[in-house]
């Protein structure tokens, strides 16, 4: 009997304590802006840079080059104000999916490409310079659909790539990581199922 008292008694205790700390206030919004023209246009992925500005990826049908979604690269200010903006692309549609500042300053992007490629999509890599000016791009993937979520750059100087992948793997689709060496080539790439 006593044990059970005193399971009952902290568990009145705990609830006492859940239900009667202070309300936290959510945080303060500092600044908001918008980006995009007439047509549809998202950001994908943003990160802070090493000036304090941000750098976003997505896509704009608002400004490409073709009929489709173009891939979109944004650079901003501390406060959110445009330094410059770039896309790349073709006829097709291509998203950028995610983005990262390179050791050189520069920045590289990874997402999918209709344009280029075998397949009906494909993983689409493009290397920058710091002013957002493409300095070299690749195409990974095979016949079917492939796409690269996420990148990385390592600490060899290459880069990491997460996606997935139809063209190649025992299911419909595979979780696909592919290691790119500093000069570009594939060094290593490893499907999950």
């Amino acid at each position: 009997m006593k044990p059970l008292k005193i399971f009952i008694i902290a568990v009145f205790f705990i609830l006492f304590l859940i239900f009667n700390l202070p309300a936290q206030s959510p945080p303060d919004t500092v600044w908001t802006r918008t980006y995009g023209g007439t047509l549809e246009d998202a950001c994908e992925s943003v990160k802070q840079t090493s000036d304090r500005g941000y750098i976003f990826v997505g896509e704009t049908r608002s400004f490409n080059v073709g009929i489709w979604n173009d891939v979109w690269l944004v650079k901003t200010d501390s406060l959110g104000d445009t330094i410059w903006t770039n896309t790349y692309g073709r006829s097709g549609t291509e998203v950028g999916m995610s983005v990262q500042q390179t050791l050189d300053g520069g920045y590289i992007i990874i997402g999918e490409t209709q344009s280029f490629g075998p397949g009906s999509r494909d993983v689409w890599l493009i290397k920058t310079d710091s002013n957002g000016d493409s300095l070299w791009a690749r195409i990974y993937g095979g016949l079917e659909y492939d796409i690269g979520y996420s990148i990385q750059q390592t600490f060899d100087g290459g880069f990491i790539i997460g996606g997935k992948t139809a063209s190649i793997g025992a299911g419909l689709t595979d979780a696909w990581l592919l290691k790119i060496e500093p000069d570009v080539g594939i060094q290593e790439e490893q499907i999950y199922k």
